[in-house]
């Protein structure tokens, strides 16, 4: 599976990383959606409730205080899209994102897919950083 970022998950992400409180977001991330089956991608809170084929999910991860990672599969086209990114507690932390947010969310990826405002994520050599790739 490919796994790629909007701009807006992009950026949280840069934002996070600058704050030593969510130093293991960079972690998380590489063990919950690198190498995993569309299984084990298929896990956490389905939002848009008529989709099995491309499900629009929120997943929390690592526990109660951890993160709320909001994506999007294409499973027929072997892609993954993060949209969105935020930490359950910390300076940064928040609680859930409403419903009209959530929305949007999935409203700006085919116009950001259409106008290559996506980063493709890659692990380093070392398997332990994530590289992002602007499209071109």
């Amino acid at each position: 599976m490919e796994l790629f970022c909007t701009i807006d998950f992009y950026l949280a992400y840069h934002k996070l990383k600058k704050k030593n409180s969510y130093k293991d977001l960079e972690s998380e991330i590489l063990n919950h959606f690198f190498d995993k089956s569309v299984l084990d991608l298929c896990e956490g809170t389905l939002l848009n409730s008529r989709s099995e084929v491309n499900p629009y999910i929120k997943k929390r991860i690592k526990g109660k205080g951890g993160y709320r990672i909001y994506y999007y599969l294409y499973i027929s086209n072997d892609k993954l899209y993060l949209l969105f990114v935020h930490p359950k507690s910390g300076s940064l932390g928040a609680s859930n994102i409403d419903d009209t947010f959530k929305a949007e969310n999935i409203k700006k990826l085919p116009v950001a897919i259409r106008n290559k405002e996506i980063y493709q994520l890659e692990k380093d050599k070392s398997g332990k950083k994530i590289t992002f790739i602007k499209q071109e």
